[in-house]
């Protein structure tokens, strides 16, 4: 997903996930759960325990919808 910088591409395969609980992986090895609030521009908007993340859309190699209980966390 990386490679693929074009704003509506990125905005198609990450705006289903807008609104659900997600774990994100990167492209520099991190991971991040929590649940995708909004797509500002080049960046997700994401609430990592009752916090703002904002993870740029370049960056994101993966995501996957959970399950709402599990943890929420930056790793």
């Amino acid at each position: 997903m990386a490679d693929e910088l074009n704003p509506r591409l990125l905005r198609d395969k990450l705006g289903p996930f807008v609104g659900k609980k997600v774990i994100v992986g990167t492209t520099d090895f991190h991971y991040i759960s929590g649940w995708a609030l909004a797509l500002e521009g080049t960046r997700l908007r994401m609430s990592v325990a009752g916090k703002p993340v904002l993870v740029p859309t370049h960056m994101v190699a993966t995501i996957k919808e959970v399950p709402a209980l599990q943890a929420e966390y930056v790793k």
